[in-house]
């Protein structure tokens, strides 16, 4: 791993201001027609470049992997559902299911004191040498935050953990201002504890810009009278904060590092897929009865079934309750055949391919979880968001959902500092992260520094 010297001889701090799923090709295009003006002006200051997500990209297994410097089979999430082992019954993963120490547990150890605000996969908090208060999932505040004795203070300035996000399905109107306001305690939260504790590391997780790209991209993108305006009057909230706010902070005090990053890029959706009608017209996938309404209900015979986003499981042989497929003799084809098959799957209304990459699990896996790892991991084109539901009437159909994930065209920025490489991915932030404040890389971290 690259590693500069110099950060051993002069304190460092490091601030981290991540926007959840803010793609780099859109900030540049904001930032060219002059919408985002403090952003514009920052990234002259720094470097900025585009940045790989995780497989599957979706927020709670890229900011485990942001977190632990370890890829899904080093850190074991590797979805927003995940498949309890030896069974075909499927949970919600937390800090509890997380393996491996966190980035702040690292620092803690290492005698810094970090305050870390609404990341993802932070419930239930793990204790901390400073301040940790739990994103989105969360049960309650009471249950968000190490230490508790925080609670009185976070409540006097009207903190939120998350936004109801399903109240955008019925009024988007008033999802917005829940958003505005969620997102204007959450900065004013921030700026309470960066004048009032003692830190050397910040993270300050924004998630509302994931929720606005899943609910207004399209209504942006096409330029509606009402939402367009809207969805940029969000993010121009987010630039005034780094402009009249955080910048002038970080300034201020000499040896304080700025980063901001996304963990995964955004784009139009088109239609929604559910992978398992295929598989069950194929004759992959079969069900127990025409009631059923989870995998938990396939038959024995099933070869394949699919979980959200795009992760596909054999029915294995000493795995699956009822696994048919012989790990040592059919494993291999099985999946070629299946991977055969996805590739070429296409849009029954345009004719268009759905599916880009198929990956093997060795392909984009290794560590010591990689047996929970789903078999194959698919990644569609732009527009088609893969689903797992079972008992669809048909491949695809339209979503209330306007954007989706990207694996690619996530993005960071580091003040000051140059990126040295290219086609990196948020695997190597961490490295980053450690080298600013002068800390030598730990060996179990699988990224590189990148500067």
């Amino acid at each position: 791993m690259p590693w500069n010297l110099k950060h051993l001889f002069r304190k460092q701090r490091v601030f981290v201001l991540s926007l959840d799923g803010v793609p780099y090709s859109f900030l540049a295009h904001e930032i060219e027609k002059g919408c985002l003006p403090h952003m514009g002006s920052l990234i002259k200051k720094g470097s900025f470049k585009p940045m790989n997500s995780v497989i599957p990209p979706v927020s709670s297994v890229a900011w485990s992997t942001y977190m632990t410097g370890k890829n899904p089979a080093g850190h074991n999430i590797f979805g927003f559902i995940d498949r309890r082992p030896n069974s075909l019954e499927f949970f919600i993963p937390t800090a509890d299911h997380m393996r491996g120490k966190t980035l702040w547990e690292r620092l803690s150890d290492e005698g810094k004191r970090v305050v870390v605000i609404n990341v993802p996969v932070t419930s239930p908090p793990r204790p901390v040498n400073g301040i940790l208060i739990s994103g989105f999932l969360s049960p309650g505040i009471h249950k968000a935050v190490y230490p508790p004795s925080l609670v009185p203070r976070l409540k006097e300035w009207g903190y939120q953990i998350d936004i109801d996000a399903q109240q955008a399905r019925k009024d988007r109107r008033a999802f917005l201002e829940d958003l505005r306001q969620s997102t204007q305690r959450r900065i004013q939260t921030a700026m309470h504890l960066m004048a009032e504790e003692k830190w050397d590391f910040f993270h300050l997780h924004i998630m509302g810009t994931d929720r606005i790209n899943h609910f207004l991209w399209r209504g942006w993108e096409d330029g509606d009278p009402f939402f367009a305006p809207a969805f940029e009057a969000y993010y121009a909230q987010i630039d005034r904060f780094i402009g009249e706010s955080l910048l002038p902070l970080i300034e201020s005090q000499k040896g304080t590092n700025l980063i901001i990053l996304s963990d995964h890029g955004f784009c139009r959706l088109e239609k929604e897929v559910f992978l398992n009608h295929w598989l069950m017209e194929q004759g992959w996938l079969k069900l127990k009865s025409e009631k059923a309404k989870s995998i938990e209900d396939i038959h024995p015979d099933t070869k394949a079934y699919s979980l959200i986003p795009g992760r596909l499981y054999l029915n294995l042989k000493g795995r699956e309750p009822e696994g048919r497929i012989d790990p040592d003799k059919e494993y291999q084809p099985v999946l070629e055949a299946l991977r055969a098959g996805l590739l070429s799957l296409e849009d029954p209304d345009t004719g268009r391919r759905i599916i880009d990459k198929a990956f093997m699990r060795d392909e984009v896996y290794s560590g010591p979880h990689i047996k929970l790892a789903p078999d194959m991991v698919v990644l569609p084109h732009r527009g088609y968001d893969l689903k797992g539901g079972i008992n669809e009437s048909s491949l695809t159909r339209e979503s209330t959902l306007e954007g989706m994930h990207t694996f690619d065209d996530a993005f960071l920025f580091i003040k000051d500092r140059e990126i040295k490489e290219e086609g990196f991915s948020i695997l190597d932030v961490t490295p980053t992260i450690l080298s600013l404040l002068g800390i030598m890389p730990y060996q179990d971290l699988e990224g590189s520094c990148l500067i």
